[in-house]
Parts: C-alpha cells; structure tokens; sequence
C-alpha cells in the first residue's frame, strides 16, 4: 500500500496537520522536539492502532484537548480511506467509513514498520520483541496465522489459569492435547518463516556490512528432542510450582548468527544497527516477493543512526529495490540526499509541516 494522505489533530504537539506525501521517498526534517517522530507515531498508529513511544495512549492526546483523530487516505493497488479517533474512553476505528471492532485490519490496510533509535533492541533485548518482528511478518503471508495466534494465546490462558489452580496432571491433559495441537502449527510457521526469511537477511547484511555472512537460527521454545505434547506433561510439577507454561511457542526466539555462532556480544554498536536495518529490508522484501504487498518504511532521525557512508550504502538499497519512505532528520546536510531520486521535503516548526520542494 501507499500513504497518500494523513490529517493529523491533536496529537502531541500536533494540533492541525494535512499531508500529501509522495509515492517514494519524503524527507521530514526540523529541530528537536518540533514534531517529526510525533508524524510518524501518527503513520504507525493508524497502521496498528499502537504507539511504538509509549503503551498508554492517553498520554499523546495534545495538552488541554479529549482526543486525538488520524484519518488517512491509500492508494495502489486500490484506494482506501481509514480512521482512528481515540479518547480516554473511546477507540473508534473505520475503514472505508465502516466501523471495525479491532485494530487487526488497520495492519492489513495500511502494512508499516518504523525503525528508531530503540530498535537495537531487537537484537540485545530480551526475545519478546523478536517474536513480535516474527508475527508481524506471518501475519501478512500466513493467510490462517492471525486464527492460529489468536486460538494459542486463548489456550495459554486457560492452561496458566488452571496451573494457577493446582489443578492435576490429569485434569491438565485436554490443555495439554490442545495447546500442543495448535502450538505445534505456530512453531511451523515461525520456523518456516525463518527459514525463507534468511536467505534475503544474508543477502541485506552483506551488502550492508561489507560481504560479511550473517545467518538467523530458529529457537521454537522448548527442548528439540521432544515434541511439545510430551514436553508440557512432562514438566508437569515444575508449571505447578511456577504456576505458568514454561514451554512452548511463547518462549521462542531467534538468533543472528556467524559461523554458528552467536553474534549477540561479539559485534559492535555500529554493526548492530546495521543488521537491524538488515533484518526490517529483508522483511519488506519477503513480504513483497511472497504476496505483493509494499510496507511503508518509516526511518527517524537517520542522519544521527548512521554514519555518511552507511546512510549512502542504505539510500541506495532503498532508491533500487523498495517503494514508500518517510526519513525524519534533525539535520537535513547529514544525509546523502543526492543518492535519492523522487523526494519530498518536508519542515517542521513547533507542529506545523512545510513542504519545500
């Protein structure tokens, strides 16, 4: 999809905002605190529904105002109009002027990702968010992934629910049939994702990294040797006594290899930052290659990400191979704007937006 359009009211320091982007790259640039990342939390909610800057949305709602209102407009391969209007009480979302109950289809309607300067932490952090960059990808080429994610989570509940109870081995066991049942399938895509998925990360760090090989490896979240169902009965007593499921697709991960070998706490700051762009380009482009569907890339504040060379070496991957940018800089002479074709400039001022070009 492309972002045609955004009215942005009352958010953040954003009171009125109309935007008319263009179809490849736009470049957002100002002092800090002038509103360029609040423009991209605006793209990203209305593509999730979230904020990628905080959990409680209560708090973006510009001072002294009820709520905050996105409405965007895309096009290719067909137009679509879509709404969010949330309050401390109320979320409203519509699409095409119908009111939707969640924020699933915002995802399928408006595909983002946004890499900032928290996203290393897809690589030193903890596994949850890898989990979460490996579900947003399924979940625009698995057609059954959102069902099969959704019955898991449900059936995970109501197995910790009962342990939480000290419920016995036996009363367990139709939790058990069932989680591993549909826990066996989450696992297969995710493994099978991984694998599709690396051949275009080795490809992308290389180029990014100097020809250095880079790999992913699975990790599905409990022992190899034993299939989920005989896992989760066999660790019976030690659920109890924690009183949650300790196995299972909930404990997956991945990780970046290098000659087999765990890249974590061997690589530099620099080159973390480089395999993260690595990994969001490589899904971008899976994505594209297996349904068709663009993602808008969302980059804040490259020209301090990356150093000139890096930034020329990114810009040019992005001019050949990918389609909608939004760049936001505090410093418009950090970045080698001379590698991009077809670009939009854009200043900010204390919330108000000036194309300039």
């Amino acid at each position: 999809m492309i972002l045609k359009s955004i009215l942005i009211q009352d958010l953040r320091n954003i009171e009125q905002a109309n935007i008319e982007f263009n179809n490849r790259f736009n470049i957002i640039y100002g002092e800090n605190g002038s509103g360029k990342t609040s423009l991209l939390e605006g793209i990203y909610l209305l593509s999730s529904g979230k904020s990628f800057r905080t959990s409680n949305t209560n708090k973006i709602v510009k001072q002294g105002t009820d709520c905050f209102t996105l409405f965007g407009r895309t096009t290719q391969p067909i137009e679509a109009t879509i709404g969010l209007q949330k309050s401390s009480k109320q979320k409203t979302i519509k699409i095409n002027g119908e009111a939707q109950n969640s924020a699933v289809n915002l995802a399928k309607s408006l595909p983002a990702l946004i890499v900032t300067q928290d996203s290393h932490k897809l690589i030193d952090s903890g596994p949850q968010i890898r989990r979460e960059f490996l579900d947003w990808g399924l979940f625009h080429v698995e057609h059954n992934f959102f069902n099969v994610w959704r019955a898991y989570r449900k059936l995970l509940k109501q197995r910790n629910s009962a342990l939480s109870l000290k419920s016995s081995k036996s009363e367990l066991d139709a939790w058990n049939i069932s989680l591993a049942e549909i826990g066996e399938t989450y696992s297969k895509y995710r493994r099978n994702y991984i694998d599709e998925l690396s051949p275009y990360f080795q490809e992308y760090s290389s180029l990014l990294l100097n020809g250095q090989s880079f790999n992913l490896k699975y990790k599905k979240g409990w022992p190899k040797e034993l299939n989920l169902l005989k896992c989760l009965s066999s660790h019976y007593e030690r659920d109890i006594i924690t009183g949650r499921t300790e196995y299972g697709p909930h404990r997956a991960d991945f990780l970046i290899t290098q000659d087999e070998t765990d890249c974590k706490d061997r690589i530099s700051r620099g080159q973390q930052k480089l395999l993260v762009y690595s990994l969001y380009l490589s899904q971008i482009a899976y994505v594209k290659n297996t349904v068709g569907t663009d993602t808008l890339l969302l980059l804040d504040d490259l020209g301090s990400e990356l150093d000139l060379k890096h930034a020329k070496k990114l810009l040019k991957l992005l001019q050949e191979r990918f389609t909608q940018v939004c760049i936001t800089t505090a410093n418009l002479e950090s970045l080698p704007l001379e590698q991009l074709q077809d670009v939009k400039l854009f200043h900010v001022k204390h919330g108000t937006f000036e194309s300039t070009n």
